[in-house]
């Protein structure tokens, strides 16, 4: 039989997640932990690997201390073993919290800072885990420097809270391909709160991400990682949805709604197509969370506005126990002109304007294109002969200088430029 695994880490007990219409208990990490512990139970996982920050810094100890004690005795009582190390948040707390004398199920790896293996035994099947801890808040070195461990028949898996390929870091920076030289068949990392996998090949380096997202900033499928041993060359790992809240971003279109009643259905339309969409991940959510950026043209872009300015109340709803709101709506809304021909027909700079936008549109030229694109290559490649670097909006370093892409950006600016003083004039 198989040895299962479920890893997760940067739980942060003591926080709560933000941005929610009001608060309820499953918001607060504490119960997703208490969630974890009986997913394990009742799947009847042999393992639990948590790569740090579990408990939160700013509240430690007091508030994490009844949920941790209480969590580690139910895993005790279900013979599962939990493998632990510390990370920026807890490097200090966390040997408080976790008296393994009382817990024997339980082992913390790498502490005070040295790599430190264990071995595993389940159903006739062994694993190890070589695991390291921060002994401190703040680590500016690379912890793998410090690692030699031999090569092993046994499924091996490390453990390690850290931050990848960000040398000035002062949060364990490693670089990728050291972590790929080692003797290790999975590293399971922690510091990182979005579930990611780096590279998507083996060995695997995977952050399982925090099991319960905590703002905006954390949007997506969060849950912890089940992880399938049968051997050493047939690992399966796939993520378990489990954060009881849920944070997306969506961008609507919005250049077609002309009146309110249009508007708020595309709005409504797009909520529910994203909740359907993510339908098969829905299932531990219970807050849905969502920001909204409108884009696209409009001719009563300030309408818009005035349109969404009680969204967050009238969209935030109830349905089937799964709470909807709306945390924030942003706009990047450029006036639309519905007679951008007879604007254009002006010898007002909005009708140079509008000769322009309808004559790149059109695969046309007009003298003033022809010279705004003759000044758009000449400062485009005095930009990318120049030895010092600009901050530049482009991907690269270096600009394409040709006539699509200078067109494509005299456009823009021309509609900006345009909306701008359609603006002024309303």
């Amino acid at each position: 039989m198989p040895v299962k695994i479920l890893a997760t880490g940067d739980i942060h007990i003591g926080k709560k997640s933000a941005g929610l219409p009001a608060e309820t208990e499953e918001i607060a990490t504490k119960h997703t932990w208490m969630r974890l512990v009986d997913l394990a139970i009742e799947n009847q996982f042999d393992v639990l690997l948590l790569t740090g920050d579990i408990v939160d810094r700013d509240n430690r100890y007091f508030e994490a201390i009844g949920p941790l004690q209480t969590g580690f005795s139910k895993l005790k009582t279900a013979g599962i073993a939990v493998f632990i190390i510390a990370g920026n948040h807890d490097f200090d707390v966390l040997k408080q919290v976790v008296n393994t004398s009382e817990y024997d199920n339980i082992h913390i790896l790498g502490a005070n800072g040295n790599w430190e293996i264990k071995s595993f035994s389940a159903n006739e099947e062994e694993v190890r885990f070589v695991g390291w801890s921060f002994p401190e808040r703040y680590m500016h070195t690379d912890p793998l420097e410090q690692l030699n461990i031999k090569d092993s028949e046994l499924p091996t898996f490390g453990l390690l809270h850290a931050e990848l390929d960000t040398p000035d870091s002062r949060y364990a920076p490693v670089k990728t391909e050291n972590l790929l030289s080692h003797p290790v068949d999975a590293w399971i990392l922690g510091h990182i709160h979005k579930p990611s996998t780096i590279p998507e090949h083996q060995p695997f380096v995977l952050y399982p991400g925090s099991p319960h997202a905590l703002s905006a900033k954390e949007q997506g499928k969060h849950g912890p990682l089940q992880i399938t041993v049968e051997s050493k060359n047939n690992i399966r790992i796939e993520q378990i949805p489990l954060s009881p809240v849920r944070y997306e971003t969506l961008n609507i279109d919005i250049s077609d709604a002309r009146d309110e009643e249009i508007l708020r259905k595309v709005v409504t339309d797009n909520i529910n197509r994203c909740r359907e969409q993510n339908k098969t991940e829905l299932g531990e959510v219970r807050h849905l969370v969502f920001d909204i950026m409108l884009y696209g043209e409009h001719p009563a872009s300030k309408d818009i506005e005035k349109w969404m300015a009680t969204i967050r109340d009238d969209f935030s709803r109830s349905d089937d126990e799964l709470n909807l709101s709306v945390r924030k709506v942003a706009f990047d809304i450029r006036p639309g002109v519905e007679n951008m021909e007879e604007l254009a027909k002006e010898s007002s700079p909005a009708g140079l304007l509008a000769e322009t936008i309808l004559a790149i549109q059109n695969g046309q030229s007009t003298p003033l294109l022809n010279e705004l694109l003759k000044k758009w290559k000449a400062g485009a490649e005095r930009i990318n002969n120049s030895p010092v670097y600009q901050n530049l909006k482009w991907n690269d370093r270096t600009i394409n200088v040709n006539d699509q892409t200078g067109k494509k950006e005299i456009l823009n600016q021309c509609k900006r430029l345009l909306g701008e003083l359609l603006n002024q004039k309303s």
